[in-house]
């Protein structure tokens, strides 16, 4: 990309037109939970970070994420995620 890049105009008029840039609530709560999760994940709590990141792929979090997430906590709790997943 250039400084002249029309890409650059049009972001910046669109950006200029939008009221306020939103983040849906549909989004907002997979993403609380997968957060909760990685926290939970951070201070060594596999089993509550599993909580989490199954209740934000129930609640729209991507599949690819989920697992990723998922394959984490397992990893943490001394398991091989490859145990638990078709990683074909």
């Amino acid at each position: 990309m250039f400084p002249d890049d029309p890409a650059i105009a049009s972001l910046k008029e669109q950006s200029r037109l939008a009221k306020h840039w939103t983040n849906p609530s549909w989004l907002r709560r997979p993403l609380t939970e997968a957060t909760a999760g990685n926290r939970a994940l951070s201070a060594g709590d596999p089993v509550a970070a599993t909580e989490h990141y199954r209740k934000a792929e129930e609640l729209g979090l991507k599949s690819v994420f989920a697992k990723f997430n998922l394959a984490m906590a397992k990893c943490l709790e001394g398991e091989n995620p490859a145990n638990h997943y078709d990683t074909r």
